[in-house]
């Protein structure tokens, strides 16, 4: 039951630092372009600005899941094999 609710709790810590990893994103580009976050499937958004904005964001967020699981795994006392 335990490994159950583990499994539960680390879905739920990925899940937010997705979002939270997400909000940072929309933050950064807009602190770097000082426009709002590119809509992929803007006409207006050129393909360059849109592929920028997904690496951007797809470090961001994983380095911010990355950071909140090895800390849930020290949490848990499951962090041995780290």
């Amino acid at each position: 039951m335990a490994n159950l609710a583990q499994k539960l709790v680390k879905t739920g810590v990925g899940l937010a630092a997705g979002a939270i990893g997400n909000r940072l994103s929309g933050g950064a580009w807009k602190a770097v372009t000082a426009k709002s976050k590119p809509e992929k499937n803007d006409p207006e958004t050129s393909t360059k600005e849109a592929i920028a904005f997904a690496v951007l964001s797809a470090v961001i967020v994983g380095v911010v899941t990355t950071l909140a699981e090895r800390r849930l795994a020290k949490w848990l006392g499951t962090d041995k094999k780290l």
